[in-house]
């Protein structure tokens, strides 16, 4: 079921069926009169249509050098019942657990819900695009030249940086497209000696 909170239906033709205005949208797809799992119909994909992965390493002006990889997912949906803004047992019907936009007569938007709407008695999921690129790893560095160091008694020397969970970019709204939660950043540099 996708839901819709839009203008379109007025709160008159709601209140008519009992429904609180701008709440979800259903369809009794089995034509019994009655909303029960028969009923829910899921249009998308949880698995991605299309992943890829791209790796590079390059050299540049001689002492410098560049790697990364990027890794993506393409054409997959994923729960997203935070659009219901139903916030549960922390601060029932009063607030949102995030700040999160959410319908009323002032900011009638189509993709969030009005505070509580998810809790009249059909549960229905929200799901949305959860498409990304991520940067999983990103490093460059730098070799100093023979001449320099040789007179430190220094062989080679390089000095590095590294990140790993560099960067996301996706329209999903909230942490991580991936696994749904907050994923680190790890940030690391280092500096490499032979004598």
């Amino acid at each position: 079921m996708r839901p819709r909170w839009s203008n379109a239906r007025r709160p008159e033709r709601a209140l008519i069926s009992g429904r609180f205005p701008f709440a979800s949208a259903y369809a009794d797809l089995g034509i019994d009169f009655k909303f029960n799992n028969d009923d829910k119909q899921f249009l998308g994909s949880t698995n991605p249509r299309f992943s890829w992965s791209l790796r590079n390493d390059f050299n540049f002006l001689k002492h410098f050098d560049v790697s990364f990889l990027l890794v993506s997912s393409i054409g997959q949906l994923r729960q997203y019942n935070q659009a219901l803004n139903n916030p549960g047992s922390v601060g029932f019907a009063r607030m949102n657990s995030y700040v999160l936009p959410y319908w009323t007569p002032d900011n009638e938007i189509d993709d969030y819900a009005r505070l509580n709407s998810g809790s009249s008695g059909t549960t229905i999921n929200v799901w949305r695009k959860a498409s990304f690129v991520r940067l999983q790893t990103a490093s460059i560095g730098y070799t100093f030249s023979p001449q320099l160091i040789k007179r430190l008694g220094i062989s080679s020397a390089k000095l590095f940086v590294n990140a790993s969970n560099a960067a996301v970019f996706s329209s999903w709204p909230l942490w991580d497209p991936q696994n749904g939660g907050p994923t680190p950043r790890y940030l690391s540099a280092g500096f490499n000696v032979v004598f």
